[in-house]
C-alpha cells in the first residue's frame, strides 16, 4: 500500500512541507502483530506511530530531488540498526519532536522492504526512482 498520508499532502498544499529544503528522514516501522497499522486519513505525525514500533529513524535525506510532482532520493541511511523486521517506511518531515514532525508517506513494498536488522547499517536505495508522485 505504498501511499501518501492525507495530512501529508494537506501539509504540502499549505506550505508546512517543503521536500527540498526542510530535513526529510525515514523511520523503520515494525508493523508485525499489529505494532502499526498505518491509517492514511487519520495519522497525521510521527507521534501517531507507537514509539515501540519504531525500529530505527535515518539520517536526513541527501540530494532531494522534485519534478512534475515526483519526490525523489538516492537513499535512505540508517546507522547501526537492530530490533525486529521492520514492515514498512514512514517519511516525515523532521519538526525537532515527534508532534512535530508531518508525516509524508508510507511505503511497505519496493526495493528493500522488508528489512530485517542484523546490527550494522542499513541502506534503502531508489537511486533515480520516484518515492512519491503528488
Amino acid at each position: 500500500m505504498n501511499a501518501l498520508f492525507d495530512n501529508g499532502r494537506q501539509a504540502f498544499l499549505e506550505g508546512r512541507v517543503a521536500w527540498l529544503t526542510d530535513t526529510i528522514r525515514a523511520a523503520l516501522v515494525d508493523t508485525s502483530a499489529g505494532n502499526y497499522v498505518c491509517n492514511l486519513e487519520t495519522d497525521e505525525t510521527l507521534e501517531s506511530i507507537p514509539e515501540g514500533a519504531i525500529v530505527a529513524i535515518s539520517e536526513p535525506f541527501q540530494n532531494k530531488t522534485a519534478h512534475a510532482g515526483v519526490g525523489a532520493c538516492p537513499r535512505a541511511r540508517f546507522k547501526l540498526v537492530s530490533g525486529p523486521m521492520a514492515g514498512a517506511l514512514v517519511l516525515f518531515k523532521d519538526g525537532g519532536s515527534p508532534a512535530a514532525s508531518p508525516l509524508i508517506c508510507y511505503l511497505d513494498t519496493g526495493p528493500g522492504i522488508p528489512v530485517t536488522p542484523a546490527g550494522g547499517p542499513v541502506e534503502i536505495e531508489w537511486d533515480e526512482r520516484p518515492i512519491f508522485r503528488i
